[in-house]
């Protein structure tokens, strides 16, 4: 008798070490099903395994525990999340915000954080590479000499070429139709004044991924040409367009947050609902531009200027 009862002592706490596993709200999780927004929820546990969950607002949301295999994430908000535990192999974390968020114990294999914001994330004993070590490690890698290229070694010894020689403007395939190339902006009609040719290179594929997945966390765009851009919904934060060419482009719903944006020429941009939380925006120039409900919260001010800008429901 004493047996049966010490078994059936044993199934009971098993059976509740299983529930608590899995006690997510099932309200909480219907509603991030539905609406792909549950910020502060209970998920802990929850099998959202493979769920394309790209956007969602889950700042401060309890994941402990779950099950996010292979999930994608692109541009999710999980500031403040708690990942505890949780199963995140393969899942796709490309820029989003984990501010704060806690991945102690989370299992990480081929997890992909690239862009992604770490700031005070606590992490597991494999720390995650943050963007700038990656490109640093990226760039190493690069420049270590392979069988073929031993022997070729580049003598830096002379002068360098003057600058005027260095520099590249990529110039529009059909310059007779300008009104056409500043609505449907390429790779080709972009100009970007640089000097070193193989930072002209990285800048043209920066581009080219902007253009295609709307995604380029804290890409250096300075100087480019992205006039008449359709650049909506985009994701920039903290990207670098000091001194670049976006006037008349289309951001509506971007989110600029950290970016710098000093000097850059926005007049006559629609920058309706965009997010430019703590930007900088010294000496930008939104003359005619569209700020209808744009946040500039704590935004670097100075010298900006909004000569006939749209700014109603402005959030400062």
């Amino acid at each position: 008798m004493k047996n049966i009862v010490c078994i059936l002592t044993i199934l009971a706490a098993l059976c509740g070490s299983f529930t608590a596993a899995f006690s997510y709200s099932q309200k909480d999780l219907d509603q991030l099903l539905e609406t792909n927004s549950c910020p502060n929820c209970d998920l802990t546990g929850a099998v959202l395994a493979n769920r394309d969950l790209s956007k969602a607002n889950l700042q401060g949301a309890d994941l402990s525990g779950a099950d996010l295999r292979g999930a994608l994430l692109r541009t999710a908000d999980l500031a403040g999340a708690l990942l505890t535990n949780a199963d995140l192999r393969e899942a796709v974390f490309e820029a989003a915000d984990l501010y704060q968020a806690d991945l102690s114990g989370a299992l990480l294999t081929n997890a992909n954080f690239e862009g992604a914001y770490l700031a005070e994330t606590a992490q597991p004993e494999r720390k995650i590479p943050s963007t700038e070590e990656r490109q640093v490690s990226e760039k190493e890698t690069e420049n270590q000499p392979t069988a073929d290229n031993k022997q070729q070694r580049v003598d830096l010894s002379s002068d360098p070429a003057p600058a005027n020689e260095a520099q590249s403007t990529v110039q529009a395939d059909n310059p007779a139709d300008p009104e056409k190339n500043a609505k449907e902006p390429d790779v080709s009609s972009l100009q970007v004044d640089i000097v070193p040719e193989q930072t002209q290179s990285t800048k043209k594929d920066l581009i080219v991924k902007l253009l295609d997945t709307g995604i380029c966390v804290e890409c250096d765009l300075t100087g480019v040409n992205l006039s008449g851009a359709k650049l909506q919904d985009t994701y920039l934060e903290r990207a670098d367009f000091t001194g670049s060419d976006l006037s008349r482009a289309n951001l509506k719903g971007a989110n600029l947050k950290g970016a710098n944006l000093s000097n850059v020429k926005l007049n006559g941009a629609n920058l309706k609902g965009a997010d430019l939380y703590k930007a900088n925006l010294a000496g930008a120039d939104f003359t005619g531009a569209n700020l209808t409900d744009a946040s500039i919260d704590g935004a670097y001010l100075t010298g900006a200027v909004f000569d006939g800008a749209n700014m109603n429901n402005v959030q400062r």
